[in-house]
C-alpha cells in the first residue's frame, strides 16, 4: 500500500516538477550556448532566467512539499486520507520519501544545470585529480563519503519533519494556523540548535585531538594536513551529528505521528 501512496503522490507532484526542470535543463544549455557564441546580451538574459528558475525549483520544491502534507492531512482532504485503510505511519512515510526524492532530484538537476553552464571535461578531469591528489587511504575515502551521504540525507528527512511537526502542532489551535506553523518551527528549530550545541560542548569538543598543520612560514600538503589524528576527529564528528539529526528526525516523526493520531483537529 505505500507503494500505491508513493505512486499517487508522484504523479500528482510531477505534473509541477517534470516541467520546471526540463525548462532550467533546457536554459542552462541555452546559457552555455550564448556564451560560447559570445552574444552579450543574450548572455544576461540567459543567465539570469536561468538563476531564476534555479531559485524557483529549489522554493517551489519547498512550497509543494509543505502544501501537499498541509492540504492532504490537516483540511478536510484528511477526512478521505485518514479513512483509507493504511495506518498513520504509512502515510507519513509516503508523504516523507516521496518530498525527500523531489528534493535529491532538484538538487541533481540544479548541480547538472550549473555544471552544462560552468563546466567542461577539462574542469571534471582537474576536479577529480585534486581529490585523489589528497591522498587519503581508500577505507577513509568510503566512510567519508558514506558518512556525507548519510549526513545528507538523514539531515533532509529531519529538515522535513520539523517542518510537518510544526504544522501538525498548530492543530491545537482552530486560527491563524499558518502564522502558528511557522512559530512552532522557529521554536522546535532553536531548541535543536541549543541541544546540538550542547551535546558538541559536553561531549565533543573536550576530546577533540588535532594535529596542528600548518606553521609560521607556509602550509603543509594536504596529504601532510589529513593526519591519523584530524581523521579521526572528523570521523568522531560525523559520527555525532549523524547520531544528533537521526535522534531530532526521530523526535519529529513521533511528534507529527502523535498529532495526526490523538489530536487530529481538520480544517
Amino acid at each position: 500500500m505505500l507503494g500505491k501512496l508513493m505512486k499517487y503522490e508522484f504523479k500528482a507532484t510531477a505534473r509541477v516538477f517534470l516541467p520546471l526542470y526540463a525548462a532550467l535543463l533546457v536554459m542552462a544549455a541555452v546559457t552555455k550556448l550564448m556564451f560560447s557564441l559570445q552574444w552579450e546580451t543574450p548572455q544576461i538574459i540567459s543567465l539570469v532566467l536561468s538563476i531564476i528558475l534555479m531559485v524557483a525549483a529549489f522554493v517551489i520544491t519547498l512550497i509543494l512539499t509543505i502544501q501537499r502534507f498541509y492540504k492532504n492531512f490537516l483540511t478536510t482532504e484528511g477526512y478521505l486520507m485518514f479513512t483509507l485503510p493504511v495506518t498513520t505511519d504509512k502515510l507519513m512515510s509516503g508523504k516523507l520519501l516521496v518530498a525527500m526524492i523531489w528534493n535529491v532530484v532538484c538538487a541533481g538537476v540544479v548541480y547538472l544545470a550549473l555544471s552544462i553552464m560552468a563546466f567542461s571535461g577539462a574542469e571534471w578531469s582537474a576536479m577529480i585529480e585534486a581529490i585523489r591528489s589528497i591522498g587519503l587511504p581508500p577505507a577513509d575515502l568510503t566512510f567519508f563519503t558514506i558518512e556525507f551521504v548519510a549526513l545528507i540525507l538523514l539531515s533532509l528527512a529531519s529538515s522535513i519533519l520539523t517542518i510537518y511537526a510544526s504544522m501538525a502542532l498548530s492543530m491545537v489551535s482552530n486560527k491563524h494556523r499558518v502564522a502558528l506553523s511557522f512559530a512552532f518551527y522557529i521554536g522546535l528549530t532553536t531548541v535543536m540548535q541549543i541541544l546540538t550545541t550542547v551535546i558538541f560542548l559536553i561531549f565533543l569538543i573536550p576530546n577533540t585531538h588535532m594535529t596542528y598543520v600548518y606553521n609560521e612560514v607556509t602550509a603543509v600538503s594536504a596529504q601532510e594536513f589529513f593526519t591519523a589524528d584530524v581523521i579521526a576527529t572528523i570521523h568522531n564528528w560525523a559520527g555525532v551529528t549523524l547520531f544528533i539529526t537521526l535522534g531530532f528526525g526521530a523526535a519529529m516523526y513521533f511528534l507529527t505521528r502523535f498529532m495526526l493520531k490523538s489530536k487530529l483537529n481538520l480544517q
